[in-house]
């Protein structure tokens, strides 16, 4: 927030009181920058259901999270910063099983969804196909 504050000109109290907290600074952050991902990967999977529409959209997610802005981001959290709040965000959960095509019923899947994806986005796996066929192989059976 130090950091922030010192980018705008502004107190933290100033932030706080326009912008909310760190979450709600965090959430609206990711769904600004999810949105391009987000579009491309409701295409890949507008036909797709059940495991196979899992796997596409963690592939399609992971190929843009890869070359889009957000990857500093992800950089960002390799080089030591705090993983726990990224990936507990409710805004990720909810896109993720919007796109994975999970009922409201299973938040816990959701869940499980965006931390794969963080996993392989801050330590990829090499080939874009061995990639896959892990998602293939050991995501996809826990939705079929």
């Amino acid at each position: 927030m130090d950091a922030l504050a010192a980018q705008v000109h502004c107190s933290r109290a100033t932030i706080y009181r326009y912008a909310g907290g760190k979450a709600q600074i965090r959430d609206a952050v990711l769904l600004r920058l999810a949105a391009r991902i987000v579009d491309s990967v409701r295409r890949a999977v507008k036909d797709l259901t059940g495991a196979e529409r899992v796997v596409m959209a963690i592939t399609v997610a992971l190929g843009h999270i890869r070359s889009d802005p957000m990857r500093q981001m992800m950089l960002g959290l390799r080089a030591g910063h705090d993983l726990t709040e990224l990936p507990s965000s409710p805004v990720l959960g909810r896109l993720a099983a919007d796109l994975a095509g999970i009922t409201d019923d299973d938040p816990q899947a959701a869940q499980w969804i965006v931390r794969v994806v963080m996993s392989l986005a801050v330590w990829p796996i090499g080939d874009s196909s061995t990639e896959h066929q892990i998602v293939q192989r050991f995501v996809a059976p826990a939705f079929d």
